[in-house]
């Protein structure tokens, strides 16, 4: 059964067609919930107890992460939770702190004037690069209060750097090595801890060991990358964790075809390259033809204030969990940009608990063969281009799939939704506020776009609030209700034929179309609203 209503211009509906379900909304349902054709209600956005560690309902049916109100100052974090900012690992008392000494443990302090050093806590060495070089498969390498300018090199066997504490130990890479700590073939197991790696190079590089790991660093300004993990040299894997990345350069963290867990990490402020480009928090990539994929986790974390894209990911699996991603700035360049997490080339991806807020041009993008499912997650307040005024779309889906449940979309630009040549189901959730463009144009909860049969949407058990133009724009696609609520839209349903296809609307019973205490049977107008020429 196709829902109702028509213009002189399209198509007659079928017969039958114009009851969409009851016109009153069953007693008792709020407004973070829908009626069901079967009289019950439906609670739709995140459930209550559904947001994720760190984090807390906001009333409108979403998640607030629980951060400070203000930026944290350099070489402090604080991750969804904490309400204060905090260095990256306390600095505890004694020359070199709580590092382990063990039998075989390697010490280093720059300060040690002796001139006899074997590597011993009375005589360390005096470079870290020494240290390394002397100590046994497996060992320790502890790290006194220090500038070390020099670039260090693991590689041929496991080694575990680990300094006193960030604020005090640094790493101050030169332009003469890839990295100012660089773990290469043979290292599987090395370890890196308690560091602050800045300098003219990329601060930590990985490529050749596996089951590294990386913990209480501080890597800044960088001239380079901040961390780059990649299998160029021979299979790799990393676990980092309670790292703060901030002012590295055209990437903050560059992934390669390497499996790489990123948990209780911050990327923020990463700067645009000598061309004012780039800029990225978190760039994962597969290789071409995408059969040696990335396999990426960023857990509870904050990715914050980057450039052209929060999080990016081409020919990759990415998992993204209990994490924020907020304020993307646009390309310095040209103004383009400013994405919060781009998907695309047949990556497959998971958005749980998440907030998305205040990037710009997209909140989430996905495209070309990619597929994703969003759980319990706010995408918010995206904000249109810069340089056009156009796009500020909360999720867009391009020749893809997205599943999308539980979950709210507002006061996005354009669209809280767009579909072209893909489809999209959407459950239990919430369209709210979508707003137009600076250049005046849609503003449609959700719009479809595109040849019917290869762009569908699914709505069950959602609700489509106040949005600028229409509650859903249709433009030649095929579009499925069901239990669903279009409240306070200047037009609930549009349809529009293109050239290409004709649109249709089908109706699975239960849906409902007013403002206030005015509910009616939702009909489909056709209002002859113009197309978007971009989702």
């Amino acid at each position: 059964m196709l829902l109702g209503g028509c213009t002189e211009a399209e198509p007659e509906p079928e017969p039958g067609a114009p009851d969409a379900g009851s016109t009153a909304t069953p007693a008792g349902c709020s407004a973070l919930e829908v009626a069901r054709a079967d009289g019950s209600c439906e609670r739709v956005g995140v459930p209550d107890g559904a947001c994720a560690e760190g984090f807390e309902p906001d009333g409108r049916g979403g998640c607030a992460p629980i951060l400070p109100a203000e930026p944290c100052p350099a070489g402090q974090l604080a991750l969804p939770g904490e309400k204060a900012c905090h260095e990256v690992m306390p600095c505890a008392p004694g020359r070199w702190g709580d590092v382990p000494a063990e039998e075989d443990t390697q010490f280093v302090d720059a300060a040690y004037a002796g001139g006899d050093s074997d590597g011993s806590s009375d005589r360390p060495w005096t470079s870290i690069q020494q240290g390394v070089d002397a100590a046994l498969p497996g060992a320790i390498v502890a790290i006194a209060a220090g500038s070390y300018t020099e670039d260090v090199l693991v590689q041929g066997q496991a080694v575990v750097l680990w300094g006193r504490c960030p604020s005090l130990v640094e790493v101050v890479g030169t332009n003469q090595a890839f990295a100012a700590v660089d773990i290469q073939n043979g290292a599987t197991g090395s370890a890196v801890r308690g560091l602050a790696l800045r300098g003219a190079s990329v601060g930590l590089g990985l490529s050749g060991s596996k089951k590294v790991e990386a913990q209480w660093l501080w890597i800044h300004d960088t001239s380079s990358t901040g961390i780059d993990i990649e299998d160029t040299i021979g299979p790799s894997s990393a676990a980092i964790r309670d790292v703060l990345v901030e002012n590295a350069t055209a990437l903050g963290v560059f992934i390669i075809s390497t499996p790489v867990e990123l948990e209780r990490v911050v990327v923020r402020d990463t700067r645009s390259d000598l061309k004012k480009l780039h800029g990225r928090g978190i760039a994962v990539e597969g290789l071409p033809p995408y059969q040696t994929r990335a396999d990426v986790a960023v857990l509870r974390s904050l990715v914050e204030r980057n450039r052209e894209v929060g999080i990016s990911a081409n020919g990759s699996d990415l998992r993204i969990e209990a994490t924020v991603v907020r304020e993307t700035r646009a390309q310095e360049s040209d103004g383009a940009f400013g994405r919060g997490v781009s998907m695309q080339q047949h990556t497959k991806a998971s958005l749980t608990g998440c907030v998305v807020r205040a990037n710009r041009e997209l909140g989430v993008q996905l495209a070309k063969d990619s597929e994703l499912t969003v759980h319990a997650s706010v995408i918010a307040d995206t904000e249109p281009n810069v340089a056009t005024g156009r796009l500020g779309g909360g999720l867009t889906v391009q020749d893809s799939t997205a599943l999308v449940r539980a979950s709210l979309l507002e006061h996005n630009h354009y669209f809280g939704v767009g579909v072209t040549q893909g489809k999209a189901t959407i459950e239990a959730s919430i369209v709210r506020g979508t707003l137009a463009g600076e250049d005046g144009l849609l503003g449609d909860g959700i719009v479809a776009s595109g040849a019917s049969g290869h762009t569908e949407a699914l709505l069950s058990a959602v609700r489509i609030e106040s949005s600028a133009r229409a509650g859903i724009a249709n433009f030649g696609c095929a579009v499925t209700l069901g239990d669903s609520f279009f409240e306070c839209n200047p037009i609930a349903l549009n349809g529009q034929n293109t050239d290409l296809a004709s649109y249709t609307f089908a109706d699975l019973g239960g849906n409902r179309c007013g403002c206030g205490e005015q509910i009616e049977p939702c009909q489909v107008q056709n209002a002859e609203l113009a197309a978007p020429e971009q989702l």
